[in-house]
């Protein structure tokens, strides 16, 4: 969970063209890591995964991933 002045004061997390890594562990704050492919973000989410590091992360697909209806 975002920290109070993070959710008070929210900003997008996602990224127009690129991939997101979201992390966002409870009580702390949330960061954010953009690359250029989906492998890249995959590779590095698994090498966390991997160290036991960031639980909490999740990757974001670019918001142009999405058609608009």
């Amino acid at each position: 969970m975002a920290t109070w002045h993070q959710n008070r004061n929210s900003v997008k997390l996602y990224h127009d063209t690129d991939w997101v890594i979201v992390t966002d562990p409870p009580g702390e704050m949330r960061t954010s890591m953009v690359f250029k492919t989906e492998a890249r973000a995959k590779e590095i989410l698994a090498m966390w995964n991997e160290h036991g590091r960031n639980p909490h992360s999740y990757i974001l697909p670019p918001a142009s991933a999405y058609k608009k209806v």
